[in-house]
């Protein structure tokens, strides 16, 4: 009887994790991962790069339904405008960047390039891959 009374807590929590396990990596783990990034302020940035003279961050927060990918551009004046790439984003798990001659890939899903993978043109222009939308960034004025 002792021996199945001491075998008993190691199997509850060997469950449990296991458990705890399969939520945190099924669709459910995500909407919860949500909620509590909602309430905590998650808020996910690449680095800031610097094209003619603009600051430009792809960024990521929680928002009204699951998360909001945007880049971030603000102006030499301070100015701030918002590029959408996506309302509805899943939580990004390894974003990095890729270089291609002079196109700057944010990769944020699998770590590949196709026609929804978001980019900066160190040329000026912002694309952004899901959503399709681009921004071009004006020439500085003499």
């Amino acid at each position: 009887m002792k021996t199945k009374a001491r075998l008993l807590l190691p199997a509850c929590l060997v469950g449990i994790v296991g458990v705890g396990y399969i939520v945190a990596i099924s669709p459910v783990g995500d909407f919860l991962f949500w909620q509590i990034d909602l309430v905590t302020g998650y808020r996910k940035a690449f680095p800031t790069e610097k094209v003619r003279g603009y600051e430009v961050t792809l960024m990521q927060t929680p928002g009204g339904d699951f998360y909001d990918s945007y880049f971030l551009l603000k102006d030499p004046k301070g100015n701030t405008y918002r590029v959408v790439v996506d309302g509805d984003d899943f939580r990004w798990k390894n974003p990095q960047t890729q270089l291609v001659g002079r196109k700057l890939y944010y990769l944020v899903g699998k770590g590949e390039i196709n026609d929804r993978t978001s980019y900066l043109d160190l040329d000026g222009l912002v694309y952004a891959g899901y959503s399709g939308r681009t921004f071009i960034i004006p020439p500085p004025k003499n």
